[in-house]
């Protein structure tokens, strides 16, 4: 009886956004509603002042980290996981520190920073696919950046897992909206971001952008998230904004058995014409997101 009047709250929840139009909801108004979640954890602020300091020694970085067991498990799984494939086992977190490199850590902290932020990651089945699909789309996003050159492979990393961040803030904040949103998506065969930007005149990227803004990190990567399904505003030389799309796209076909469906969505990607992406290096990205070992992230 219980799940059945359940089901009914959430249909009528639902219901209440079949009026939905762009501008009705603004992306202010879902990221407030999470409130104090989506602050900086402390161990991990300090951590990240400590990497801004280029006199910081690794070991002043392992007595921080290791306040933090949380985050010292995960950068020990991370640093023997398939993100590196390690030949012998790293068992104290200053080996990791070596492995790793200081902007690897850096990335990992923030990675243990947002699942902190949205605890529902393990227990909750929507948000922890979401939260899986975070970590593959910045693994795809560093690979993308690995294949046109990029010199900061890393700060790429993190646009890829805060774009999708910016999802795990719009299903906290507002669960009935993003059931509705996805639904929809199945409905027209559609990919979500683009029912996003139909529906509420923005996709999840601007909410991403406003955790990028709120966590004092690079402007760079904050208009990258911003603009990664909205090539054509984007102004960066660079292209960070095509890296963070198309590695959310290679993420996005995880699991599909279809390669021609997958090369399809490739011939159609508008990030994968402005990278000079060919068939062969995105297929290469895609297998290599798909093969690597998310559970270590957990």
């Amino acid at each position: 009886v219980l799940a059945r009047e359940r089901a009914r709250q959430r249909e009528r929840v639902k219901a209440g956004y079949d009026e939905l139009k762009p501008g009705s909801i603004t992306p202010e108004s879902i990221y407030e509603k999470v409130g104090e979640l989506t602050a900086m954890p402390q161990v991990a602020g300090q951590i990240l002042n400590l990497l801004n300091d280029p006199a910081t020694t690794a070991l002043q970085l392992e007595k921080e980290i290791v306040k933090d067991l949380v985050l010292t498990a995960k950068i020990l799984r991370i640093s023997n996981s398939s993100f590196y494939e390690s030949v012998s086992e790293v068992k104290t977190i200053r080996d990791a520190i070596v492995r790793l490199g200081f902007k690897s850590v850096r990335n990992w902290t923030l990675v243990n920073a947002s699942q902190t932020a949205f605890p529902g990651v393990t227990s909750d089945p929507v948000m922890h696919r979401i939260w899986v699909q975070s970590i593959r789309s910045a693994y795809g996003a560093q690979l993308v950046a690995d294949e046109v050159g990029f010199a900061d492979r890393e700060i790429v990393f993190v646009g890829g897992l805060i774009q999708n961040i910016g999802q795990l803030i719009m299903a906290r904040a507002l669960p009935g909206l993003f059931e509705k949103l996805e639904e929809l998506a199945v409905e027209k065969d559609m990919p979500l971001w683009k029912v996003e930007q139909e529906m509420l005149g923005y996709d999840h990227g601007t909410l991403g952008a406003l955790l990028i803004k709120a966590w004092h990190l690079s402007g760079d990567v904050e208009k990258g998230v911003k603009h990664h399904h909205d090539l054509a505003n984007d102004k960066d030389p660079n292209h960070m904004a095509a890296m963070i799309a198309l590695g959310e796209e290679a993420a996005t076909w995880v699991g599909e058995e279809d390669e021609d469906r997958v090369q399809r969505a490739w011939e159609e990607s508008e990030a994968a014409r402005i990278l000079k992406i060919d068939w062969p290096a995105f297929h290469a990205i895609w297998e290599k997101v798909g093969d690597a070992d998310t559970d270590a992230c957990l």
